[in-house]
């Protein structure tokens, strides 16, 4: 950082024109703090972003593997963006749970859990708690898997709700493969939430398959599950 004029050091710049005036680059650089010899942080934290073809969405999908095999990042540095990546999703799920209205279709739902879960690199499982008014009571997750699969409990999701007072649910989960075309399994547990949620007189509303720029919907296909 030192090789560099004041002027063109990220943090000054942040300070002097603040953050939203800096670049991706720029931005990671303070992350990084510092280069390595030959080759200053601005200079790694480009070199990075190249390695995610100048992408923050495949970025975020760096483990710490392929972040340590980018020069002058080592794991410290890794967990730091790590961190910060998911600070991030913390924050837009937080903000949109407590900033949403009515859901009253399938592309509300969408635009409330693609930032959660967009770039991720395996199935997350989500639920959002609606009241008679089909407001978010709470959202929810309810399995973490792998690249093709999430293991959901139709049992818990329905005691969740009863817990919450929710009068129906959204069931919804990524498919990072980058088809939304729901499987057997996902047909399978629409059908036995359906099942459970039935016997408490809870409505389940839709299940929703996201991907990064599309997304299916239960309800507005028809299907019989819903």
């Amino acid at each position: 950082m030192k090789d560099l004029s004041l002027s063109e050091r990220p943090r000054e710049r942040l300070f002097t024109v603040g953050p939203g005036a800096l670049s991706n680059g720029e931005l990671l650089a303070i992350l990084l703090r510092s280069g390595t010899k030959g080759c200053n942080v601005l200079d790694c934290a480009r070199i990075l972003l190249g390695e995610a073809d100048d992408s923050l969405v495949q970025l975020s999908r760096f483990n710490l593997k392929q972040f340590c095999s980018v020069p002058g990042i080592q794991s410290r540095k890794a967990a730091i963006l790590m961190a910060c990546f998911e600070l991030g999703r913390r924050f837009v799920l937080e903000n949109r749970q407590r900033d949403s209205g009515a859901i009253t279709c399938a592309r509300d739902i969408y635009n409330m859990l693609l930032p959660v879960v967009k770039g991720l690199g395996h199935e997350e499982c989500w639920v959002l708690f609606l009241d008679r008014q089909r407001k978010v009571i709470e959202m929810q997750s309810f399995g973490v898997g792998v690249s093709d699969s999430v293991l959901v409990d139709p049992k818990s999701v329905v005691k969740t709700a009863i817990e919450y007072g929710a009068s129906a649910l959204v069931l919804s989960h990524n498919h990072p493969g980058g088809s939304p075309l729901p499987s057997k399994a996902d047909m399978s547990l629409t059908e036995q939430l359906q099942k459970a949620c039935s016997l408490c007189e809870i409505s389940l509303l839709d299940h929703v398959v996201l991907c990064d720029n599309s997304y299916y919907s239960f309800a507005d296909n028809a299907i019989s599950s819903i």
